[in-house]
């Protein structure tokens, strides 16, 4: 896992999670919230080919995405199905569609990162997410 940490970068939170990238193109991995940024990997190669069943349960490695906190602009809220999604996005404009394993944690440490970094710019947007106020 560390082969992808910056300098004294360090996991404070890990769950499994997946990456959707449409309706059916959906990236099972692991999220991985550090004091710096928020990295999504996915397990590497090998596994996803000829492991698949177990692909949720083995820790990524893989980088999908790395942004740090000071480039978020929002999380929303969103539906994937019937199950609920958030969407980042990100000052460059790109947006990733996310599950988490236990979403309301995942999203509490999220939201703890973020404030860290912004202070009181962070805002919520009346509809379970949040914005940074630039």
């Amino acid at each position: 896992m560390s082969n992808f940490l910056e300098s004294e970068e360090q996991v404070l939170y890990k769950v499994n999670g997946c990456h959707i990238k449409s309706f059916i193109n959906v990236q099972q991995g692991t999220f991985f919230i550090t004091n710096k940024r928020l990295i999504f990997a996915r397990p590497e190669k090998a596994i996803r080919i000829l492991a698949a069943p177990v692909e949720g349960f083995v820790a990524g490695t893989d980088v999908s995405f790395a942004y740090p906190y000071t480039q978020l602009k929002s999380l929303t809220v969103g539906k994937h199905g019937f199950a609920k999604k958030y969407i980042l996005t990100w000052l460059s404009g790109e947006s990733q569609s996310v599950q988490a394993h236990d979403m309301n944690q995942w999203f509490s440490e999220f939201r703890n990162q973020v404030a860290l970094c912004h202070g009181d710019n962070v805002a919520d947007d009346g509809n379970g997410g949040f914005y940074v106020k630039r």
